[in-house]
């Protein structure tokens, strides 16, 4: 059994430079967690620009 195409995603901004961190930690103390560009786009979405995706139970 074969799956479904891939289709192809629409990335809405350029994630390359950017980084989050704790406010007064320094940045050489912190672990880095790189992030696909799908989950960067899912950040964007929910938190800038206020979209969920919500189900009824």
């Amino acid at each position: 059994m074969v799956g479904r195409r891939r289709k192809l995603r629409n990335i809405g901004a350029d994630h390359s430079d950017v980084c989050f961190k704790p406010c007064g930690i320094r940045g050489i103390d912190l672990e880095y967690i790189e992030l696909y560009e799908d989950e960067m786009e899912a950040i964007r979405l929910s938190d800038y620009e206020g979209l969920y995706q919500l189900h009824d139970l």
